[in-house]
């Protein structure tokens, strides 16, 4: 006798549970969350585009570089020479046709890219001048350059050289 009268009780808190999730409105999804975040390349946010993860990758100046003052970011294809300023804060984006392991072997530093994203470094370039190679980790294949020359050099920041 008490299991029933304790499952009717049960069955009546039930219905009035639902009853009232559907009187009440459901939260609003207009507003903004406390920690707005932008995702990059392989996402969707305004510094890519329409295109999104198929599309291209900003260039210098583009994505993370609007969010974080003081970091350059600068994106590099195969055979491409980019110099930059001794000791520069940089997001070093290199861009593949195919999934390849990448490497900058004076740092050693590695990372993956693919066709889909970039393989993506965070680094402080040295103090010194020089240049740093930029291989494909299997082969030893030489990618790219990065080269360090001051700003009095008469070389431009992030510019691919000819």
């Amino acid at each position: 006798m008490a299991a029933r009268r304790l499952i009717i009780v049960m069955l009546v808190l039930l219905g009035i549970s639902a009853l009232v999730s559907i009187v009440v409105p459901e939260p609003s999804t207009d507003e903004q969350p406390r920690g707005e975040t932008t995702t990059g390349a392989t996402g969707s946010s305004a510094a890519t585009g329409a295109d999104g993860a198929t599309g291209n990758v900003g260039g210098a100046g583009q994505g993370v570089s609007d969010a974080l003052p003081g970091i350059e970011q600068v994106t590099i294809r195969s055979g491409m020479s980019v110099h930059l300023e001794p000791g520069a804060q940089v997001s070093l984006a290199v861009d593949s046709a195919r999934p390849l392991d990448v490497a900058i072997p004076a740092l050693g530093l590695t990372a993956t890219a693919s066709e889909y994203a970039p393989a993506v470094f965070s680094l402080i370039l040295p103090t010194d001048e020089g240049v740093l190679r930029i291989v494909e980790l299997e082969s030893g294949e030489e990618i790219a350059r990065l080269s360090t020359f001051p700003k009095n050099s008469g070389v431009s920041s992030g510019q691919p050289s000819s």
